[in-house]
């Protein structure tokens, strides 16, 4: 299982403002954008992580990703059919 491991707390930067005025939709395609990429720099930690906090601010159910500390990126997602929770696609 690859696993991203997030703090609890959410940073204000350039990912926050941009993923704020996304659809749920844009979010979930973001998400889904990373699923397999193994690369890694900071910018991509800040990105997944203002994505979780979005994910989070607008009440979407993650469970299906959320690992208590961090997430789930083995399998890409989508919204079920409420637009409330993702769901393994």
């Amino acid at each position: 299982m690859r696993v991203i491991f997030l703090t609890d707390r959410p940073v204000d930067d350039e990912f926050t403002e941009r993923f704020r005025s996304a659809t749920t939709a844009e979010l979930v395609d973001a998400f889904n954008s990373q699923v397999g990429n193994p690369g890694w720099v900071s910018a991509k930690g800040r990105y997944l992580l203002a994505l979780y906090h979005e994910f989070k601010r607008r009440g979407i159910d993650i469970s299906v990703i959320d690992t208590g500390n961090g997430m789930n990126m083995d399998r890409h997602v989508r919204l079920d059919d409420s637009g409330r929770r993702l769901v393994l696609a």
